[in-house]
């Protein structure tokens, strides 16, 4: 799948299509004609790709500023935990930090979609990406991590 395709679908903020996509199934592009596609797509595996697409939205995404490292975060993190989006966005800077300032070994999560409980390691590189964001965003230990317009309600799905 070429990288135009992903970049795409990350400018209509779906992520996770990589997983749930269904041979032939229609979608809007950003100037709102339909592309078809006829694969059926899986995880993607090259890294490569993976860097492209990170650094399609750390640099040359046409949001602004902090939207944009919004953004390139809930796709790290998502590429690094393997959570859906639905569990990304509602997280809090208290899910992955102590009020000391030190992260937590792991995020303790209930699955939005499944409802299992997950425990999920936290890697260096995504604690790296955290403080930097956090401190770039200004955000408190009970503020949400991607806030929405109001820092009292995570950023929704159709935001993003």
């Amino acid at each position: 799948v070429s990288l135009v395709i992903w970049f795409e679908y990350l400018k209509l903020g779906i992520l996770d299509v990589i997983y749930s996509l269904k041979s032939g199934e229609y979608i809007t592009s950003s100037d709102g004609s339909f592309l078809r596609m006829n694969i059926t797509t899986e995880p993607i595996r090259n890294k490569k790709q993976i860097t492209g697409i990170l650094g399609y939205l750390k640099e040359n995404s046409s949001c602004r500023g902090k939207v944009r490292l919004r953004n390139y975060v809930i796709a790290k993190t998502q590429l690094n935990t393997s959570l859906r989006i639905s569990d990304v966005l509602p997280l809090k800077v208290s899910d992955i930090m102590h009020l000391s300032g030190n992260f937590r070994r792991y995020i303790n999560l209930k699955e939005d979609k499944t409802g299992h409980r997950q425990r999920i390691a936290i890697n260096d590189p995504l604690k790296v990406t955290f403080r930097m964001y956090i401190k770039e965003m200004g955000l408190e230990y009970d503020d949400f991590l991607f806030p929405g317009q109001s820092k009292s309600k995570p950023v929704t799905l159709h935001k993003f």
